[in-house]
């Protein structure tokens, strides 16, 4: 849970600091990166945030996977369109030419036959490749992962044939939840996440910020899990088809993650979809359906300073095992790239960068090999605590 009205100015308009810190981490994995991006269209529903009424919901998707070496391929950039991006909200100017470990469009690694499959959702406000350090990470260990663009709540989304839009202010569902987040009431609310204590008043102070904000937070995270829910029919019926993914992804092994709006989102497909083996919320509390449900899936509850004591409130949604990481020092930013590559971002906390992408990525992948591919490990087992910075608490299922 956040204030969206604090975090629509520090997110839309983050400030153009000096960024410190440059070049992406390699990913440690045994296999090459491969990204390409993808378009899916839902005829079965209507675009909310556009006038036109035979517009329908449009989700793009940047994916990574293991990939084959292919003699000429470039390296992807971090931004389709870096400059724009400088330029549109006040980035530092060195962010414009990042490029990543990726590899464009080239096969899939034929290591293996299949490849189990996440999802990953951006935060609101934000974009597909936020988190490319953590999904090159997973790629380069195995898995191919998707990270979809929710149209009109994020920064900016590409097209297969390069092309890229971005947010529009002036849309008038946009306007609308920009009218909810000025909600002076907001600003209490999102103070008194850091002294709320115990389960029942913390998860009162769920139910008011849903209430306040209830086309934001209420109906967001439910349209964000609709889109999740298509993507992961979409992705099945490529699989089954021709082209570079045909006959590579394990739906049978499938898990899905998001930060922030992202994370509620990734618990609420939960409720009433089975084929989701596993699911990651990252700082992104009880939104949506998810403070009056209770999940049957393994879910990991990952939260920054904020939510500090929230451990109990958040594992006893879960019917299954439940696992709550917080780092104390961590900021809601942290739990992106720029906890590397923009620590004058003013979400950014006191955590090293590169020790918090090694934490997430530690953590997330430790998750997903248990429940995807059938791996234990003492990280996830909680036998192994390495990083003092983390709270990490296993939960196990009632």
């Amino acid at each position: 849970m956040k204030s969206l009205a604090l975090l629509c100015l520090l997110i839309l308009a983050a400030g153009s600091c000096v960024s410190q810190e440059i070049g992406l981490p390699e990913p440690t994995g045994p296999y090459r990166v491969g990204t390409t991006h993808l378009l899916f269209v839902d005829e079965s529903r209507p675009e909310l945030f556009t006038d036109e009424p035979d517009d329908r919901r449009e989700v793009t998707v940047r994916a990574w996977y293991p990939a084959d070496a292919a003699k000429g391929a470039a390296l992807a950039p971090y931004y389709e369109d870096g400059d724009a991006m400088v330029k549109n909200f006040s980035y530092p100017a060195a962010l414009a030419d990042i490029e990543t470990h990726s590899l464009v469009d080239v096969p899939v690694s034929g290591e293996k036959d299949k490849y189990p499959v996440v999802l990953f959702n951006h935060g609101w406000g934000e974009h597909a490749a936020q988190n490319t350090v953590l999904m090159e990470e997973l790629a380069s260990h195995g898995y191919a992962v998707f990270s979809l663009a929710h149209h009109y709540e994020a920064k900016y989304w590409a097209y297969p044939d390069g092309h890229v839009e971005y947010l529009n202010f002036a849309s008038p569902r946009f306007q609308q939840i920009m009218a909810e987040m000025r909600n002076p009431e907001m600003m209490e609310l999102f103070y008194a996440i850091f002294t709320t204590t115990g389960p029942a008043a913390q998860d009162s102070l769920f139910r008011r910020t849903l209430d306040l904000m209830p086309m934001s937070l209420r109906e967001g995270p439910r349209i964000w899990a609709q889109d999740i829910v298509f993507v992961i029919g979409e992705l099945d019926s490529l699989s089954r088809a021709q082209g570079r993914f045909a006959g590579r992804l394990d739906m049978e092994r499938l898990g899905v993650m998001g930060m922030s709006m992202g994370g509620a989102a990734a618990g609420q497909a939960c409720i009433g979809d089975g084929r989701i083996k596993a699911a990651m919320n990252v700082d992104g509390g009880l939104l949506g359906d998810l403070v009056d449900s209770v999940l049957t899936t393994p879910m990991m509850y990952v939260g920054s300073r904020r939510f500090i004591g929230y451990d109990d409130v958040l594992a006893n949604r879960v019917n299954d095992d439940a696992y709550t990481l917080t780092i104390g020092e961590a900021d809601h930013y942290d739990f992106t790239d720029f906890t590397l590559l923009h620590r004058d971002h003013p979400m950014i906390g006191t955590v090293d960068g590169r020790r918090m992408l090694e934490i997430m990525n530690a953590y997330t992948l430790a998750f997903f090999d248990l429940y995807l591919k059938g791996v234990e490990s003492d990280l996830i087992r909680g036998k192994r605590q390495p990083y003092p910075e983390a709270d990490f608490r296993v939960h196990p299922k009632p």
